[in-house]
């Protein structure tokens, strides 16, 4: 399963990955010159410039952020499985690619822990509007973490799906959604089989705090938590 898909991925050099992070198109390279120009002009979608008078021109340096910040979003997995990788350009590279506005990360099964996970809220710019984080049996991650997340997500968020089944957040992690934008119009939660979460009246004060103005769809799922009782 998941387990098995992560460990295939680590054998990846993640020096490849690393080296991608400062990619440069006006620096690339073909057999000919004919070959370069029509794959830079492909990349910018202006066809007939001239790439050599223009090697700083504003579009070769949009596209580099672009593929920088796809790059630097692969990288999530090797971050966590190592502390060798250079996390802070990982986040600049993510960040600064402002023109994508949905943020994906999978690391279920992964050793992910609160420090990753303030990371990667770092890695968040002002634009993104949908946010999918799977964090399926990633034990290490507590509360705390979940309160780093909330504090930095951007305010234009309007769709948030986050899976915290058989992880670690627990009571800490519930508490933590009312720290999320009030603006959001649909919310998926998944903290089924966390067995630290005590209390459903504080699922429904977290969720009530950021349903008061915009909230139209709600999917939560608490299966599987047997402690849970009526008592804030």
């Amino acid at each position: 399963g998941f387990r098995q898909k992560n460990h295939r991925e680590q054998s990846f050099p993640a020096d490849v990955l690393v080296a991608a992070l400062d990619v440069s198109l006006e620096r690339s390279d073909a057999v000919s010159k004919m070959d370069r120009n029509r794959l830079l002009h492909k990349f910018l979608e202006e066809a007939g410039v001239e790439v050599a008078a223009v090697p700083l021109n504003r579009q070769f340096e949009k596209a580099n952020v672009k593929l920088r910040g796809l790059f630097a979003s692969m990288m999530w997995l090797p971050i966590v499985e190592s502390d060798k990788l250079p996390r802070n350009t990982v986040v600049d590279c993510i960040k600064a690619n402002v023109s994508k506005d949905f943020l994906t990360v999978n690391l279920c099964a992964s050793k992910v822990d609160d420090t990753h996970l303030s990371l990667l809220a770092r890695s968040m710019h002002k634009n993104l509007t949908r946010v999918d984080l799977n964090f399926w049996m990633c034990p290490r991650l507590t509360g705390k973490g979940v309160e780093d997340l909330a504090r930095q997500m951007p305010s234009k968020l309007k769709t948030l799906k986050l899976n915290f089944k058989l992880s670690g957040v627990g009571q800490g992690g519930v508490d933590a959604l009312a720290s999320f934008p009030v603006g959001l119009t649909s919310l998926f939660l998944n903290f089924s089989y966390n067995s630290e979460i005590r209390s459903l009246a504080s699922i429904c004060q977290s969720i009530r705090v950021l349903a008061q103005s915009s909230l139209k769809l709600l999917d939560l799922d608490i299966s599987g938590v047997e402690k849970i009782g009526d008592k804030s």
